[in-house]
């Protein structure tokens, strides 16, 4: 007998240092096994639930910890009310549920076996309700303030240098406004526990608050280099943190190392390269937008961000490339984009291929004004003949209406010698407009009889 029971408590320890190595799937079977042999042993019913838990098999948990509740022993029943909560939460089960079975993990221990976790657990879960919920009434507040303060009493009296603890004391410090016994608390955790990422984080928001911006930065640098699991919150604050103390050039600096952790990310280039903007630093946003566009080539705002910096800096043959690709990620169906093709060319006096564009755009939208003012502009720097060759292809392509006027006016204003061809060509165009406008009355007509007779003959 008293081998069996060497043997059961071996694999128990076996199986609990599996689960601590963070491999959970040879821990659950080993744990399963145990159960095989004893059905209502505590430990292996929660090593069980545990497991699949930390595997995000919430579904399942939830069922293991629901017979442990039914079937365990009071004695480590709050740790399973506790989980419970957890595998709710995680499936975004209602807050009031929540709170019920943390209130229930609470209330179940008994005094002479106190769970420090299960104290952390419940203390971090009311100190995150007080962070987030903001429709709390003063009477629930001192409520959970109150909880949280007898959590950290308790856990205070097991193991006053516990590393969660010390967490939970800080926050609860940070948020009654005592700023400075919060430090205290965080800064003992960093002593205790130097490769602990959560010291230098919440020590730094603490610093924060109290506008020590510089030491607050470095923290959080400090802090993310020691997260190995979440790579991007501990530099978000950082960032704003930089903003704040409108230290543009570090804000930069952290963008950048975002950037090294994050190189296909939309949305860090995107404030990076606006960190740029703001700071005036041109050529370092063109730069970082061109590398966007290089990481992410079928991301339109990355080349709309190239094309608007580089279009405005005068950089006309990246401003070129990037409309291009604007046109191909919108298969050419936006005539501003088109347009602004039509312009570089025009500056770059490439005449003809910015007349292309001009006709591409009207076959998208009868943008006339546009169009025209790239005619006033090609009537500049053409012969007479061949700015009419343009003139009648364009004309005959696309019947103008009266918006077009403006623009033929102003042809004519600065070349006198051009006077009476326009207007004859006008002549012709809108007697051309009116015939197709009489020719599509016509069908309308046409169409009408028909369907009268068709009724008719039904």
């Amino acid at each position: 007998m008293d081998q069996l029971l060497q043997q059961a408590q071996q694999r128990g320890s076996e199986a609990h240092q599996l689960y601590h190595k963070g491999k959970y799937e040879e821990s659950l079977a080993l744990y399963k096994e145990m159960l095989k042999t004893d059905p209502k042993d505590d430990l292996s019913m929660l090593g069980v639930a545990d497991c699949l838990l930390s595997l995000k098999r919430y579904d399942e948990a939830k069922k293991a910890y629901e017979v442990f509740i039914e079937q365990g022993s009071n004695k480590f029943k709050a740790h399973g009310f506790c989980n419970y909560a957890l595998c709710l939460s995680k499936e975004g089960e209602n807050s009031d549920t929540i709170d019920s079975l943390m209130d229930l993990a609470l209330k179940s221990q008994s005094e002479e076996f106190q769970c420090i976790q299960v104290l952390c657990l419940v203390a971090d879960h009311f100190c995150n309700k007080l962070q987030l919920d903001n429709g709390l009434t003063e009477e629930e507040t001192q409520n959970y303030l109150e909880l949280i303060r007898k959590c950290i009493d308790k856990i205070d009296e097991i193991d006053p240098l516990y590393s969660d603890g010390l967490v939970i004391k800080g926050n609860y410090y940070s948020q009654i406004g005592a700023e400075q016994s919060a430090i205290q608390a965080y800064e003992e955790l960093i002593q205790l526990q130097p490769n602990d990422y959560r010291g230098y984080y919440n020590l730094a928001l603490s610093l924060t608050k109290q506008g020590q911006y510089q030491q607050a930065i470095n923290l959080f640098l400090k802090s993310d280099l020691m997260n190995k699991e979440n790579k991007n919150f501990a530099l978000k604050s950082a960032f704003q943190t930089a903003k704040k103390a409108k230290s543009m050039d570090l804000a930069l600096f952290i963008m950048e190392k975002k950037l090294q952790q994050q190189p296909k990310s939309s949305q860090v280039y995107q404030e990076t390269v606006t960190a740029c903007i703001l700071m005036q630093k041109m050529s370092a946003a063109v730069m970082i937008a061109q590398n966007w566009t290089s990481e992410c080539p079928d991301d339109i705002i990355a080349w709309q961000f190239l094309a608007e910096l580089t279009y405005t800096s005068q950089i006309y043959d990246l401003a070129e490339k990037a409309y291009l690709n604007l046109n191909r990620l919108t298969e050419y169906k936006d005539h501003s984009f088109i347009n602004v093709l039509a312009a570089i060319n025009l500056s770059r006096k490439n005449y003809e291929k910015s007349f292309e564009y001009c006709l591409k755009s009207l076959e998208v939208k009868y943008d006339y004004p546009f169009a025209f003012r790239n005619l006033s502009e090609f009537r500049q720097h053409y012969s007479k003949e061949k700015f009419y060759q343009f003139y009648d292809d364009y004309t005959s392509k696309y019947p103008m209406n009266t918006a077009a006027q403006e623009y033929i006016n102003r042809i004519k204003e600065s070349f006198p010698e051009d006077v009476e061809y326009l207007n004859k060509k006008f002549a012709e165009n809108q007697s051309l407009v009116k015939k197709l406008e009489n020719k599509s009355q016509e069908t309308k007509q046409n169409e009408g009889c028909c369907g009268g007779h068709d009724h008719h003959h039904h």
